[in-house]
């Protein structure tokens, strides 16, 4: 494991970049496919990204959600 300060540069930071496909498979053998791409390093740069568009989602859309430790599609669901 890196050591305090071994992690990635800024520039590495800045330029890194993420572009995954996830494919579902339902019993019936229908498929779904999603797309996800990041213009950041994902360990930086978009984790980011993806709590306060949480947080937000929390604030504006879900505020009924139940206190709990949930992930954020069982919290938010279609709304997220």
């Amino acid at each position: 494991m890196p050591k305090p300060g071994e992690g990635p540069s800024k520039e590495e930071r800045e330029n890194g970049m993420y572009d995954l496909l996830f494919v579902a498979i339902a019993p019936t053998a229908s498929k779904v496919r999603a797309a996800v791409k990041g213009d950041r390093d994902p360990g930086y740069g978009s984790t980011s990204k993806m709590i306060s568009e949480c947080a937000i989602c929390l604030l504006r859309d879900a505020a009924d959600v139940a206190p709990g430790i949930w992930t954020p599609g069982a919290a938010m669901g279609h709304k997220f």
